[in-house]
């Protein structure tokens, strides 16, 4: 073992571990689930430096514990080792072992145990149960000197985690919803592909050398692994008909599990064998021991880990072969001895490890809550919670003493229970069918409702539920729930009827209804949750898409711009944009907010000079009905933009007599519907963008100066096109390239061309060129634009020199481009070095250098009326 090994273990656990439950886990469960393995290998760390490994490691009490000699790793010396290896780097991988033996545990309580009482637990578990049993099978511990072998943790770790789980949820009890759904099958194959890379650390690396036992315990840690993997494949083929990356994985990790003990003591043909029986003995425990029993394991810690170690520990005690390692001997070789030690040792970590977790668990309920409430444990969005409140209506309405909604899984052909009312947790579970099958089964198979008026002598009423222990007189009402020829399941009620039936037709007509409603509720729920997926994938494209590498700019000025947004993304302050038509405001503020926190919200935009005043208010603000003439209840805006950004594009245009109410949503964060005297709270993030000077609009009254100054806050100026020149090729290589993918077309511009466009100016700006790019590309009919495809536009501004019809190569170009922009821009300024210098964002000693460069004729004390003559004798001077 080397500190390579430690490493690789404590990559199972995070990421590894944390990874493969992370994705097993539903979605609302995804950051809990990864934070109980985060926050047990931090809890451990510490634990294990202060008393862990000198109880596990140092010396030996009665065979039970070990002594404190070694506390906060006192005595543990440089120099000083452990076997061979220096004994600091065999308490950092003994460490790796606690904390993941800790962390395997989470996995069964997930859903249902409070993460506050998850730490203590943690705490009081590898304190009073992991390391006392570390000691008696690796300390030195009785079971060690017994002779029981564990080569790399199968009852250490896995046997102890595994029955810990199974007591912890006993008593924790069953979840509202104990389907195991994966939220994201790709990261659980990702961390099981970084447990299955890590578990050689953990199996080779028990061999604390790098020698011929390491190796074997590699390639036994390989081959079980594949073996038990292929194993649970094939066996989940045979009985589903399909075989599942979900199930592939569980048998590499039931491989790895079992192949534990055994990695360091058995040839290769044990390894095969101890691989092929855990994958098909965990399938079948998962499958079908845990529906049978009831116990709820969430993500099946008991089911692979504990059975598999349960599994790996035994057939140690019959494969051990001497030639691999000769401190182990097992049946097949002549030693039966080692079978019944292996046993021993298995049942006394089982018994030990039940006990005191159940203690453990009756002391933390002393102290604290343990499990999470039924409001945290089911969101409003879960289809039982929907389903369940149809039931209590009906309970009410029909005098229904127990009602039960069944669905129909077309995969695997089961009718179950989803929701229920009058019935225990344990009655719901009971209640499972096959088509055919009992009454519930017939009207899935028939598609017709039945009523059995007394399922006392009806002997097709199979009372799976087990809840009527007395059933006479108990009338049984079930519907099919369909949607045109499509069963999805059926509703099912119990009722008490007097000597008068003619009631009962009515009830069948009611569930009816009911039913059909459910199974439109049914398919909306179905439409609701793939949109929720696509949603999901759009926003992911849609961050993608508004990301910083999609602003194509190099100018300074432009690179500004972004440096600003970058900073103001982070935040949630108000911003304002100023520039002209085209430049790109829409599209700085939908990359602001898709960069920000706020990008699980909606971005609502308006074009405050697009809709009429007497609608503009409703707009913004909502409407109630009857507000005015043919208004309906309208959401406005902001309501829809709450927890996300509205973009209030012209707000320049915005209405006079609206101005004040925008001041007051921007002061409160509160809006007023039209007709409403109710004022509703709205967080929402405010970008507005404009292209007048708002200032001229302040002094001709038109726009509010103290509404200016609240939304003033991050004022940006995003430049036109024709003061950002030298961005002009990036900008039609970047349309060129969207637009040929998206016309499935390969054009290229010609040089000559790309200079016309790059001296035009761009009236219409970004926009403008985007739209000349894609008229280009749809209208080409060659690979390479020329000059004569460019817009008239573009070729009228443009006059061609003879100094330009030749071959400029690009460096030349670029000193044209920079002469050209330097000449422009010193009129502007009346010729001031300084104020010159710092638009084209050039020093003062840079501009100079290429004034020199170019031959550009500047005058001291020029003024406004010589600029045009100056400008002119240049040219000349240029031509000449």
């Amino acid at each position: 073992m080397d500190d390579c090994a430690t490493a690789l273990v404590m990559l199972m656990t995070v990421p590894g571990l944390a990874l493969f439950y992370g994705g097993l886990a539903k979605k609302k469960d995804v950051l809990n689930t990864i934070a109980m393995s985060f926050v047990s290998y931090c809890l451990v760390s510490l634990l294990w430096v202060l008393y862990g490994y000198s109880l596990t490691f140092s010396g030996d009490f009665a065979g039970i514990i070990g002594y404190l000699d070694k506390a906060f790793l006192s005595g543990v010396k440089m120099n000083s080792l452990q076997g061979t290896i220096p004994e600091v780097l065999f308490c950092v991988f003994q460490l790796t072992f606690a904390a993941i033996t800790v962390a395997l545990i989470s996995g069964a309580y997930i859903e249902r145990m409070k993460f506050s009482a998850w730490v203590f637990f943690s705490v009081l578990w590898v304190s009073l149960v992991y390391v006392p049993v570390a000691h008696w099978v690796w300390g030195g511990g009785f079971l060690a000197k017994m002779g029981a072998l564990d080569f790399a943790g199968g009852t250490v770790v896995h046997i102890n985690a595994g029955i810990a789980a199974l007591v912890g949820v006993l008593i924790l009890g069953k979840r509202k919803n104990t389907l195991l759904l994966p939220n994201n099958l790709t990261i659980v194959a990702l961390g099981a592909a970084v447990l299955w890379f890590g578990w050689f650390g953990f199996n080779a690396g028990s061999a604390a050398a790098s020698n011929a036992l390491a190796a074997q315990a590699f390639i036994n840690t390989n081959t079980a692994t594949a073996v038990a993997a292929l194993a649970w494949m094939f066996t989940e083929w045979a009985v589903t008909k399909k075989p599942t990356v979900l199930g592939l994985t569980s048998g590499m990790i039931a491989g790895l599990v079992a192949i534990t003990p055994a990695a360091g003591f058995v040839n290769i043909v044990g390894s095969i064998v101890i691989g092929a029986v855990a994958g098909f003995v965990c399938y079948f425990t998962v499958t079908a021991m845990k529906p049978k029993i009831g116990y709820d394991d969430a993500l099946d810690v008991f089911g692979i880990h504990g059975v598999a170690g349960i599994l790996g520990a035994i057939l140690t005690g019959v494969f051990a072969d001497p030639l691999v390692n000769e401190t182990g001997k097992g049946l097949l070789y002549g030693n039966p001895g080692q079978l019944w030690t292996q046993s021993i040792a298995v049942l006394v970590t089982i018994v030990y490890t039940a006990i005191m977790t159940a203690l453990i668990f009756f002391v933390l309920r002393i102290f604290m809550k343990v499990r999470v409430t039924e409001e945290e444990e089911i969101t409003w969005l879960d289809l039982e919670k929907n389903l369940y409140s149809v039931l209590e209506i009906l309970s009410k309405e029909l005098d229904m003493r127990r009602g039960s909604i069944f669905l129909f899984d077309k995969k695997t052909e089961e009718i179950s229970i989803v929701a229920a009312y009058g019935l225990t947790r344990e009655e719901i579970n009971r209640g499972k069918y096959r088509v055919g099958e009992g009454i519930v089964g017939k009207v899935i198979d028939t598609g017709l409702p039945m009523f059995i008026p007394d399922i006392e002598k009806e002997p097709q009423f199979l009372n799976k539920t087990g809840s009527r222990p007395n059933k006479r007189g108990i009338s049984f009402l079930c519907v099919p729930i369909k949607i045109e020829d499509e069963i999805l399941g059926v509703v099912s009620a119990d009722r008490i009827y007097s000597d008068e039936m003619g009631e009962v037709d009515d009830d069948l007509r009611v569930l009816s209804i009911v039913a059909s409603l459910i199974a439109q509720f049914l398919k909306l729920w179905e439409s609701y949750k793939v949109m929720e997926n696509e949603n999901l994938l759009l926003k992911v494209q849609l961050k993608d898409r508004y990301n910083f590498p999609n602003l194509v700019g190099q100018s300074p000025s432009f690179q500004a711009v972004l440096k600003t947004v970058m900073k103001v993304a982070e935040t949630d302050a108000t911003v304002l944009l100023f520039g002209e038509s085209g430049t790109g405001k829409e599209l700085i503020a939908k990359t602001i907010h898709f960069q920000s926190k706020r990008v699980k919200g909606h971005f609502v935009a308006i074009n405050c000079a697009a809709i009429p005043e007497n609608l503009l208010e409703a707009e913004l603000f909502g409407s109630e009905k009857g507000a005015f003439t043919g208004a309906v209840k309208r959401i406005g805006k902001f309501e829809q933009a709450n927890a996300g950004t509205i973009f209030l594009d012209e707000v320049g245009e915005l209405p006079l007599s609206l101005q004040p109410k925008l001041l007051r949503v921007l002061q409160e964060r509160t809006v007023e519907p039209l007709g409403s005297s109710k004022t509703i709270k709205v967080d929402v993030r405010i970008i507005a963008a404009t292209n007048k000077d708002l200032s001229e609009e302040i002094r001709k009254g038109t726009f509010r100066e103290d509404l200016f100054w609240r939304l003033n806050v991050i004022p940006i100026y995003i430049p036109p096109l024709r003061d950002r020149k030298e961005d002009i090729p990036l900008l039609v290589e970047h349309y060129l390239k969207r637009f040929c993918k998206i016309y499935k077309k390969s054009v290229l511009i010609d040089e000559e061309a790309l200079r016309m466009l790059v001296y035009y100016d761009w009236p219409g700006n970004v926009r403008e060129l985007a739209n000349t790019i894609e008229r280009l590309v749809v209208m080409s009919e060659s690979n390479k634009i020329k000059v004569y495809d460019l817009p008239d536009t573009v070729r009228g501004v443009f006059k061609i020199k003879s100094s330009f019809c030749g071959e400029l190569k690009l460096p030349k170009e670029v000193e044209e481009l920079e002469r050209i922009r330097i000449m422009d821009t010193l009129p502007k300024f009346n010729y001031n070095i300084r104020k010159t210098a710092h638009a084209l964002g050039l020093t003062e000693r840079q501009l100079n250098y290429r004034i020199k460069k170019y031959g550009i004729l500047i005058k001291k004390g020029v003024n406004l009326n010589d600029s045009d003559k100056l400008k002119i004798l240049n040219q000349k001077v240029q031509e000449a």
